[in-house]
């Protein structure tokens, strides 16, 4: 990553030109080794400095400071061996390399560059990931702050950190847009400036709490074992505490590039170790003083975050000042590390495909005659998902330590120690078992397993953070992701590129906001310590809507394995035309079976076996949309979606556990499931709608056609009849639930209500009938089936199921909900908002329904019911 500023802009003229460029060809490098410091203290200088408090309260004084110099001392050495091998085979007249990468595969192999490559883009996605969790950290603190400020001290004011994560994916996939953002050198001093200034802040309250007697007790050795640690708990906080300081040092995947900005006289490699020295030795004497003053400063009981220990009380106006500079620095850090793996991914597709329109085309978004802003779709859709992935990620482990931990002990051994050291033994060619190769290989094992212990004791934190939160957004996203899915590239052809990503990003949030609230109202009217709810009560008729959905659903992909066989056996030019109907018969009549299996929801499996399903037939959909964009067949796309001609008029575009509390973990658990449901359903339908353009069909599937690769589809196809036959009996046992318990409350001496009737097999009872539950439940399913096959139009049922019940299920109950428990007053700016989202999504609802009876309609005009042919 060589910074523009160290480049030269010069104009060619004759005679001169061995003075404009260096041996390679690239303009005169003017970078020296104040410049090459500057770039290092940047790069060096992160969160991770906010860290040093806690890992050197785990380690104790001795620990604390021997580990520090320690590390530093390594991360010099073999930064210097680094330095040495920028050219290659001499180290002062060799051939340049550009990139870490670049001088592995020069010194090392392909095989090696491969590796270092893995682990070098892995550890740039995973820096990412942190930032994310430390700025959100630092914003809930400006808000926590603020609370406490303007509500007095004993307020509660908790906050969850995903909206804060959700803001900032949003603003760094629209950062992301701008090519080449690295280059923006105001970037690199900004960051500088903002690590220098919140770290000083964070010296400077650690002196002052200590001058004021205010420290807390602090030992040679750290914490102690005893009431509240285990031996355990001891050893994994020692693990992490050694991967938080590692994390400090993980800069060496940046080191070459810097070099790369250096002039040639003197050596390269002479100036960067004076540069290292001057850097290391500059962050190590930073290090100390963040790590001894912050564990002077809180003891035993340093926090995480140093920040965050020094409460949100008073001085709050500075705490806040040192949060804003952390963000202000993560804001832009994001973007330069992100890169990189841009530009990797880009590149190679540029390389792989270069015909591809959805690789290459340029789209110019223009403000008068000047263009702004250049969109590609690649890079559209790669950045966004990997924006969206990070933020996932991001708020599924919010552990600032243990993901700290994490990256140090991942990115330290790998970049920092094992690469230089090998290139060094390589270029050198130094003795294999020589005194000096043995004392190499001895650092290098050292340092893998002082990695090990931090990624083991690392790993640990984290899973035990997860434990709380980890089953529910499974179950969410399990009922999610369904078959729905497979319209959103119908659904992006009608709004266009714009109204498609903005329509789904918006409904996530709207949903996110109310779940939320939704969270809240578990327990009442404390959303803590209140009365639990066990149940919502419903939308009974949404639930029976969604089996009709279901049913209408499984026969069309029933039917298209028929299709895709029959052409595969007949030939493409072979009449193949089927009825849903008797498919959707076949499916009732099992669902009535299955339907007579008591409390069948409460089988764990059938979540498992759903989420697998749906992932599945939603991948396969993926993969060959990508497929058919990059063979150059993708469809004719428009920023907003069908266009009005011959085929659409105007008329048709306008009707288109309890610890933490409960609540807190379920809004993580929304936060985490929201995010990758959205992401997925961006995939699905971004790349479908680049795949078939403006023509996309209802079911993203279908329009792959029914030849080859016939097997492939057929495997998405069923699937999905897998995933809709338990997911059949799981939305629909709420309802029954509801009818029986009704009707044994209301005749409790009912033999037709009550009795059971077993079934044995050997003296075991194998299934119990009941004459309610055998009548009822085979009504109800004769009476969805008949339902959908009177009306199987996929896409216009499954709009309309979603305009009947996103509003008052997802919205206004939650909102009404919500004002009542926290008793919020009429009139007032909070109870107007809501009221605002309350009617701008029931407007939504009313459109959607208004657009989906049209369709309906349109369709029955066209063909009869009980009479549909696909």
């Amino acid at each position: 990553m060589r910074g523009t500023e160290d480049v030269v802009d010069y104009k060619f003229s004759d005679g001169d030109e061995d003075q404009l460029f260096d041996d390679d060809g690239n303009p005169k490098r003017t970078g020296t080794i104040w410049t090459a410091s500057a770039h290092i203290i940047t790069a060096i200088i992160g969160s991770g400095v906010l860290s040093l408090a806690w890992g050197t309260a785990q380690l104790g004084w001795a620990g604390g400071l021997v580990t520090l110099v320690t590390f530093s001392f390594i991360t010099y050495y073999t930064s210097n061996l680094l330095a040495d091998c920028y050219r290659f085979p001499d180290s002062v007249t060799g051939k340049r390399n550009h990139s870490y990468m670049e001088e592995v595969r020069a010194n090392l192999g392909r095989v090696n560059c491969i590796a270092c490559g893995i682990v070098q883009y892995a550890n740039l996605s995973g820096m990412v990931i942190g930032y994310t969790i430390t700025a959100s950290i630092s914003m809930v603190a400006v808000h926590k702050s603020n609370c406490f400020h303007s509500k007095g001290h004993s307020a509660s004011c908790k906050f969850s950190n995903n909206p804060y994560m959700i803001g900032l994916g949003t603003f760094e996939i629209f950062l992301s847009q701008i090519p080449n953002f690295h280059k923006l050198t105001y970037l690199s001093t900004v960051a500088a400036i903002m690590s220098f200034g919140y770290s000083s802040i964070g010296i400077g309250l650690a002196l002052a709490r200590i001058i004021s007697g205010k420290g807390g007790r602090t030992t040679l050795t750290g914490v102690e074992v005893g009431i509240d640690v285990t031996v355990a708990d001891k050893v994994w906080r020692t693990c992490r505490a050694l991967g938080d300081i590692a994390f400090t040092y993980s800069f060496s995947a940046v080191l070459v590039e810097i070099q790369d900005t250096l002039k040639s006289e003197p050596p390269e490699n002479k100036v960067m170790k004076k540069a290292n020295a001057i850097s290391v030795f500059t962050t190590t004497t930073f290090y100390m003083l963040c790590g001894t003053l912050g564990y002077a400063a809180f003891g035993n009981d340093a926090p995480g975050n140093m920040l965050t220990g020094f409460g949100f009380y008073e001085p709050f106006w500075l705490v806040d000042l040192a949060n804003i500079f952390i963000v202000i620095h993560l804001a832009g850090a994001y973007q330069i590390f992100t890169q990189p793996v841009f530009l990797l991914i880009e590149s190679s597709a540029q390389k792989k495909w270069p015909n591809s329109i959805f690789v290459n085309s340029e789209y110019p978004i223009k403000i008068g005659n000047k263009t702004v802003l250049s969109l590609n779709l690649l890079r559209l859709t790669a950045r966004t998902m990997f924006v969206v992935l990070a933020t996932t990620l991001a708020m599924a482990i919010p552990f600032f330590n243990d993901f700290l931990s994490l990256l140090g002990s991942i990115g330290f051994w790998p970049l920092t120690v094992y690469f230089p050291v090998e290139m060094h033994i390589a270029q050198r060619k130094i003795k294999r078992r020589s005194m000096k190769w043995c004392m190499l290989q001895l650092l290098n094992f050292l340092c893998l397993l002082v990695s090990l212990a931090a990624a083991a004791g690392s790993i640990q934190g984290v899973s035990q953070g997860l434990r709380t939160i980890w089953s529910a957004s499974a179950h969410i996203i399990t009922s999610i992701i369904g078959s729905g899915v497979l319209s959103l590239a119908w659904g992006t052809a009608q709004l266009g590129w714009l109204g498609g990503l903005v329509t789904l990003i918006t409904f996530s949030c709207i949903a996110f906001y109310t779940s939320n609230l939704l969270a809240d109202c578990y327990r009442s009217p404390d959303p803590v310590t209140g009365k639990r709810n066990h149940s919502y009560m419903e939308e009974y008729a949404n639930l029976s809507g969604m089996v009709i959905g279901y049913t209408i659903t499984a026969s069309i992909s029933m039917v298209a394995v028929h299709k895709s066989n029959c052409f595969h056996r007949k030939g493409h030019s072979a009449s193949c035309k089927f009825s849903n109907n008797p498919y959707m018969i076949g499916l009732g009549v099992f669902e009535i079976f299955l339907s007579q299996i008591p409390n069948l929801h409460n089988l764990t499996i059938l979540s498992a076996i759903a989420a697998v399903m749906s992932f599945g037939y939603s991948s396969i959909g993926i993969g060959l949309a990508i497929a058919t964009i990059i063979s150059g067949k993708g469809g004719k796309t428009t920023l907003t979606g069908v266009e009005v001609g011959i085929d659409v008029t105007v008329a048709d575009k306008d009707t288109l556990k309890s610890e933490p509390p409960e609540n807190q973990a379920m809004k993580k658990a929304n936060g985490i499931s929201l995010f990758t449901v959205t992401a997925f359903y961006m995939m699905c339908g971004i790349l479908g709608y680049a795949a078939f353009g403006n023509d996309a069909p209802g079911n993203m599937l279908t329009g792959f056609g029914f030849y080859e690769p016939f097997w492939l589809v057929d495997v998405a196809n069923i699937f999905i009849v897998v995933h809709l036959v338990g997911a059949y009996q799981v939305f629909t046992q709420p309802v029954y639930l509801f009818y029986e318990t009704w009707a044994r409350e209301k005749w409790p001496n009912s033999t037709f209500v009550n009795k059971e009737y077993p079934i044995n097999i050997s003296n075991k009872t194998v299934l119990s009938f009941n004459l309610l539950r055998l009548t009822g439940r085979t009504i109800f399913v004769v009476i969805a089936t008949v339902l959908a096959m009177a009306m199987p139009f996929f896409n216009d049922f499954l709009a309309l199921l979603g305009a009947i019940g996103f509003w008052p299920l997802t919205v206004y109950f939650p909102v009404q909900m919500h004002i009542s428990q926290r008793k919020i007053k009429r009139s007032s700016v909070k109870w107007c908002v809501l009221q605002l989202i309350n009617f701008f999504c029931l407007l939504v609802s009313l459109a959607a329904a208004a657009g989906s009876i049209q369709g309906v309609g349109e369709t029955l005009r066209k063909s009869k019911p009980f009479q549909y042919k696909v």
